[in-house]
């Protein structure tokens, strides 16, 4: 007699409709959603603010006057599928300000120079985590100093994130902005198979206490860190989650639910991962990992396409999660100063998966771009910049013919 495996349930979260009643909406395997949280809800809710960038509730119908309001405490789930309703609605908020001629004009008036790897980076990482913060591997086991926001995406795209989200509190950066991608607080030291994770999306980095989810609402883990020698941030936690399937050996070095733990000596929140940067990257990697319908988005007429990306990748990404998982990129086991020779821009071009990676992170920052409050930053940065064109303009020279 055939023996089945029992199949996997999935519970679907839409989080945005487009003019003509289309749905975006992530496709969850209910057993990732028990793997992290005792508050299957919670954990929905969470999702959706990651992605969207705004506070919302959760309905079991889109709008306000539909469905229900879901009880975020419930530890059951009652329904297959469930509606993210932000406080602007489910489709995009009217944008009054064109962003794109904010960071041209920026670009314009400040010289624009290249990302390149800090040499003080590593060394600031090490002596901050002194070893692998998941996983307790010493510095020289093959540990890399790895950047939350790619090093490849430039200080462009990492600054574009700090704007979009800077009126969120950020324990690590409320006494001093983020505007180096080579900040301590854009990196941990992990051992090159979280590395490799990481980067595909395979895994995600949930930060709490956040606006939606408290320390307790994570599961602990079953295996904690085995680095005894260093400590949890006080009150705080940055967790682990696989969000793609490890091999058995992977999963039973870097367990589900394991906290990071910090050297006992740098025990300062200002030092510590962004609250803002893993809640970026986790929104993304949801997308990218459980994103269905993702074509609607990327079809929008200011869709903020990254630099250099094929066309191709564009009309891909509605195929992406029809048939499964797809394979990951393998990353060298060397030092982590090969970073540079694999995040260069022709060998990540040429990855279908990282390409696809990188719109779903386009795609969150495309919904952070419509708050009303970062409209009204920029807003006011556009008139400045207007002003700062027009003195520039009285003082040159006019020619006479």
């Amino acid at each position: 007699m055939n023996s089945s495996l029992p199949q996997e349930i999935f519970i679907d979260l839409v989080f945005y409709i487009s003019q003509d009643n289309q749905e975006v909406f992530l496709h969850i395997p209910l057993s990732k959603i028990a793997s992290i949280t005792p508050k299957p809800h919670k954990y929905l809710r969470y999702l959706g603010w990651c992605i969207r960038g705004e506070i919302g509730t959760l309905r079991t119908a889109p709008g306000g006057h539909h469905g229900i309001e879901v009880s975020l405490e419930a530890e059951d789930m009652m329904y297959s599928r469930y509606y993210y309703v932000p406080e602007g609605g489910m489709g995009f908020r009217q944008s009054i300000v064109d962003i794109e001629v904010v960071r041209n004009s920026r670009h314009i008036l400040k010289s624009s120079n290249g990302t390149n790897r800090s040499p003080s980076f590593r060394s600031s990482i090490l002596q901050r985590d002194k070893c692998c913060v998941f996983g307790g591997f010493a510095a020289n086991e093959g540990c890399h100093a790895m950047h939350i926001i790619p090093l490849k995406r430039g200080e462009r795209w990492f600054r574009q994130i700090i704007e979009l989200r800077s009126t969120r509190t950020d324990s690590s950066t409320s006494s001093q902005p983020l505007t180096d991608i080579n900040d301590i607080r854009n990196g941990l030291l992990v051992h090159s198979p979280i590395h490799a994770s990481f980067r595909s999306r395979n895994i995600g980095i949930i930060k709490t206490p956040n606006e939606i989810l408290t320390t307790t609402d994570i599961h602990s883990s079953k295996h904690p860190n085995p680095n005894t020698d260093s400590f949890n941030p006080p009150h705080s936690r940055c967790t682990l989650h696989w969000l793609g399937n490890p091999s058995p050996p992977t999963a039973a070095a870097y367990p589900n639910c394991r906290d990071a733990t910090f050297s006992t000596s740098t025990l300062n929140p200002s030092s510590f991962p962004s609250d803002i940067l893993l809640h970026y990257v986790y929104g993304a990697s949801a997308l990218y990992k459980w994103g269905k319908h993702m074509d609607i988005l990327t079809t929008q007429e200011r869709f903020p396409r990254p630099d250099q990306l094929p066309t191709k990748a564009f009309d891909r990404i509605r195929h992406r999660t029809e048939s499964g998982l797809s394979s990951h990129p393998r990353i060298s086991e060397g030092d982590d100063d090969s970073e540079s020779e694999w995040d260069s821009e022709s060998s990540y071009v040429s990855d279908p998966n990282l390409v696809e990676a990188d719109i779903a992170m386009a795609a969150v920052g495309l919904f952070w771009s419509r708050l009303p409050q970062v409209q009204a930053a920029y807003q006011e940065e556009r008139d400045s910049e207007r002003l700062k064109i027009s003195d520039w303009l009285k003082d040159v020279p006019h020619t006479e013919h």
